[in-house]
């Protein structure tokens, strides 16, 4: 498994506990290549690939041989085809809380909605900062924000992010923006245990939480999440400033 970043799902999680599924994917057996991409794919005998690896942090070269190589590339929002919509496009499409897209003014263009990855919407837990999250529960929460938007009824609610993943047996679960936070603290369990939650917070401010095979106790975070103030949520989006994560645990 070659990775980019420092960690296993970096930006989800925050380095924390990018770390420890670092050391669960190790643990296991995976050879785990971290901080590094790779240069180039080719063909190898007996029909196998065989990958050129570039490791950033000591600038070392390597080869891996594999039968099937899966490419995880990323995803950029696919908003060429609106480029002569006067929309707001930089980072995917503005809308308002609403989820009505905004033009390049920043002015709110009426029956029309963005939903799901290429929707860049204002964040609760952020003070209201838009940003685009990738998320399937995000998507499906949007169609009934866009829904009632369209039909002109009462403003819904703001979805909260949430995402989840098992690996190797193990039950990960996020609720809110974890990975914009600057500090991590366990409130419940250890990560030696297999079973601990997290809480993530930005400057003081908890925006996300974090449960390994203990999705119940997500409950009553979820509930102070949702809690984010709401005032001003139909303001022009406008980019988060630039966050840093923290590498120790309170």
């Amino acid at each position: 498994l070659v990775e980019a970043a420092t960690g296993p799902m970096l930006a989800a999680l925050g380095p924390e506990v990018s770390a420890y599924t670092a050391d669960l994917h190790r643990s296991r057996g995976v050879d785990l290549r971290t901080s590094t991409t790779v240069l180039s794919l080719s063909h190898g005998p007996a029909g196998r690939w065989v990958a050129a690896l570039a490791e950033h942090t000591h600038g070392t070269r390597a080869e891996v041989t594999a039968d099937i190589v899966v490419a995880a590339l990323g995803a950029t929002p696919n908003t060429t085809w609106l480029r002569d919509c006067r929309l707001d496009l930089d980072g995917g499409v503005a809308t308002d809380g609403s989820l009505t897209v905004l033009d390049t003014t920043g002015s709110p263009v009426a029956g029309v909605v963005a939903v799901g990855d290429v929707a860049r919407v204002p964040q609760p837990l952020l003070d209201h900062a838009a940003t685009r999250v990738e998320h399937w529960a995000t998507a499906v929460g949007h169609s009934r924000i866009a829904a009632a938007t369209l039909l002109g009824q009462q403003a819904q609610s703001p979805v909260l992010p949430s995402f989840w993943t098992d690996q190797h047996g193990v039950q990960i679960r996020g609720v809110g923006l974890p990975g914009v936070a600057d500090t991590t603290t366990v409130v419940d369990g250890t990560m030696q245990d297999h079973n601990f939650v997290v809480t993530r917070t930005r400057q003081g401010r908890l925006v996300g939480a974090i449960a390994v095979n203990n999705t119940r106790a997500l409950f009553r975070f979820r509930a102070e999440l949702e809690s984010a103030p709401q005032h001003n949520r139909n303001r022009p989006a406008r980019r988060p400033e630039p966050h840093k994560h923290t590498e120790e645990i309170r």
